[in-house]
């Protein structure tokens, strides 16, 4: 699946979509608790310190006072918006950087010869996979923050 091989069967789209779309909600449901917590620090306008007072500290201080304050399922709050994007985003990368792959491989072959120019294409192509997928869903991203900023805001 990663990369270009002229000798074996290339993946469909749908099957790029779904492996995609898989992976990303495994990964968001494992990782969406790291990201409440990390907004939460990004939106609180105290300095992160001990001795000032401010609500979140410590990342496992945040975690007890999350669970504490508003219990489990807090922490898988806007878990659905986040879902999308994060789909989004993984099956745009998956599908350029596939799409790419084999459009080089076909038109340069030389390109999937040697480890080191194979290993230096790959590194570009997702350099350039990624920026489509950025661009594509840099948009989603902002409004998913900002939900969540008002959601925290209106619950102060």
């Amino acid at each position: 699946m990663v990369g270009y091989d002229p000798k074996k069967k290339d993946l469909t789209n749908n099957q790029i979509l779904i492996a995609s779309s898989v992976s990303s909600v495994i990964a968001r449901f494992l990782l969406q608790p790291v990201d409440v917590i990390k907004i939460r620090f990004q939106l609180q306008i105290e300095p992160i310190r001990h001795a000032t007072g401010s609500k979140y500290q410590t990342i496992f201080q945040t975690i007890r006072l999350i669970h504490h304050e508003e219990g489990l399922r807090a922490f898988w709050k806007g878990h659905l918006a986040a879902q999308f994007l994060s789909i989004s985003y993984n099956s745009a990368q998956m599908y350029a950087f596939e799409r790419l792959t084999k459009e080089l491989g076909e038109n340069f072959p030389t390109t999937v010869s040697s480890p080191i120019i194979k290993t230096l294409t790959h590194f570009f192509i997702g350099s350039i996979a990624a920026s489509v997928a950025v661009c594509s869903c840099q948009p989603m991203d902002v409004l998913r923050t900002s939900l969540k900023a008002y959601i925290y805001a209106s619950e102060k």
